[in-house]
């Protein structure tokens, strides 16, 4: 099981800093939130990003080493936009950033989830993630609850999959 003593929250926030701006200097760029540590005192840093590529997106790519993406059910033809962004973002900004992998999250039993997670094995199963998240209300409730799921309800099937995808991703 994750240990949660490790996480930090402490730099989420809904407010954009005025200061955020793409620059070709990716080795200093940095995400300033008014309460946040200094980057270099954690080993990673996570920067979820909505579903969009926009400048929130773009800035994150130059600022990371590494990107995961979570193609949805509906966002399958995004997978080929998303490529080009990265690298437009290695040619541009960032050559460092690398394409981790995909994970398919919000997993339920229905057809069309089905036939997703059937055609992303067949295109790109070498980047698919092992580890498929599942649709989950305490996953939700987490998140209204400004927490992560490992806090909120460690036992939960939703913390038991996301200690799974940390021991994949970091073994």
């Amino acid at each position: 099981m994750a240990d949660s003593s490790l996480l930090s929250n402490s730099c989420s926030s809904i407010r954009l800093p005025d200061m955020l701006t793409v620059t070709p200097l990716y080795s200093t760029a940095c995400v300033m939130f008014g309460n946040c540590a200094p980057v270099n005192s954690f080993d990673y840093v996570f920067i979820d990003c909505p579903p969009a590529l926009g400048w929130l997106t773009l800035n994150a790519f130059t600022a990371s080493d590494e990107v995961i993406v979570s193609p949805g059910y509906f966002e399958l033809d995004s997978i080929v936009q998303i490529s080009k962004t990265i690298a437009e973002t290695q040619r541009q900004f960032n050559p460092r950033l690398q394409l981790r992998g995909l994970l398919f999250t919000m997993n339920d039993s229905t057809v069309n989830t089905m036939n997703s997670l059937t055609i992303l094995r067949k295109m790109y199963g070498d980047r698919l993630l092992q580890t498929i998240i599942p649709r989950n209300t305490d996953l939700r409730d987490a998140h209204f609850s400004k927490q992560d799921i490992f806090r909120y309800n460690p036992h939960t099937k939703g913390a038991v999959v996301y200690a799974r995808l940390i021991e994949e991703l970091y073994p």
